[in-house]
């Protein structure tokens, strides 16, 4: 199999007809190992993320389209992390029976049953994060341009002059200083916390304490935050380009779905949440069929029946 690595392609084991390639076609490397799988007949799949929906300049659309369109025509398969991929690879020309929902999922057993147990300790969990009695509203992500941090502390500064709740910044980047000095122009520093980087094992603490969790993002083509927020039993505000959105919340119990770059509408989004409450037994009940999808061994399942199938078939091929 051929794998993405940071680094570029890691060759892990090579066995004839049984070869696979599974690259993501963004670096030169990736396009290098699909272009040799093709031409020594290994099959090979393509994992996307990327959705129609992206704010995208035209000649990059026009440029990129032969490309992508040979990509997908001489896969064996197409990997779409979601439904808006599923909709970007069919676009592109991929057979229909060839798409295998294969989404980026974060342990959502593991983050389900860490919720139920911090459940029981809340109060303590809260008192330890240094928050008092105040609804939460809860971002996770790095504090960068497109995640639009900016309109999340607008939308925020709306809601604080009807609600006593604060808002937990988690994470950290080259946008904090500008968020900061955002916050502090509209008044609303002493109501925004912001924690920085925080150890992946300690973000369950932070789903744990808050009420809700926003992802105001531009034309994200996924989000493991959302399904982490969804996996702990916190109900989600994000918008209609992040393309988990369309898989993960299926359901208004557990979030609502706001136009891209619309303050007003976020902010009426949020505060509904907050005057609503959470009810994180809803959200886990509400949200099971999901959860059962994104698991670990639902994925792994789906992505070996599709190579079985190409392997299968190149046999099949080689035979004759």
């Amino acid at each position: 199999f051929f794998f993405q690595a940071e680094d570029g392609i890691r060759d892990i084991g090579v066995t004839g007809v049984q070869t696979c390639a599974l690259p993501i076609y963004n670096y030169p490397t990736m396009m290098y190992a699909m272009l040799y799988a093709h031409r020594r007949n290994i099959p090979y799949f393509l994992m996307s993320e990327s959705h129609l929906r992206e704010p995208r300049a035209v000649w990059r659309r026009v440029g990129k389209e032969p490309i992508i369109r040979a990509i997908v025509r001489n896969a064996a398969g197409c990997l779409p992390t979601g439904t808006w991929a599923r909709e970007y690879l069919l676009h592109y020309g991929a057979r229909p029976d060839r798409l295998t929902f294969f989404p980026n999922v974060p342990d959502v057993e593991a983050l389900d049953r860490k919720a139920q147990e911090l459940a029981t300790r809340r109060g303590e969990v809260r008192r330890d994060l240094g928050l008092g009695d105040w609804p939460v509203v809860l971002y996770v992500g790095r504090l960068v341009e497109f995640k639009r941090v900016d309109l999340l502390i607008e939308a925020f500064a709306k809601v604080a002059s009807r609600s006593s709740a604060r808002l937990a910044i988690v994470g950290d980047g080259l946008q904090r200083p500008r968020l900061k000095a955002l916050a502090k122009q509209l008044g609303i520093a002493d109501r925004i916390l912001f924690k920085g980087f925080v150890e992946p094992a300690e973000v369950s603490l932070w789903y744990a304490a808050a009420d809700l969790m926003v992802l105001p993002s531009v034309g994200e083509t996924w989000s493991v935050a959302v399904l982490e927020s969804l996996a702990s039993g916190l109900p989600v505000v994000t918008t209609d380009t992040v393309g988990a959105a369309a898989d993960a919340i299926i359901d208004p119990a557990v979030g609502s779905i706001v136009r891209t770059g619309e303050v007003d509408a976020l902010a009426e989004a949020i505060a509904a949440r907050l005057e609503t409450g959470t009810d994180r037994n809803l959200v886990r009940a509400r949200w099971g069929t999901m959860r059962e999808r994104f698991r670990y061994e639902a994925v792994a399942h789906n992505l070996l029946a599709a190579v079985r199938l190409a392997v299968d078939e190149q046999r099949a091929g080689h035979e004759i």
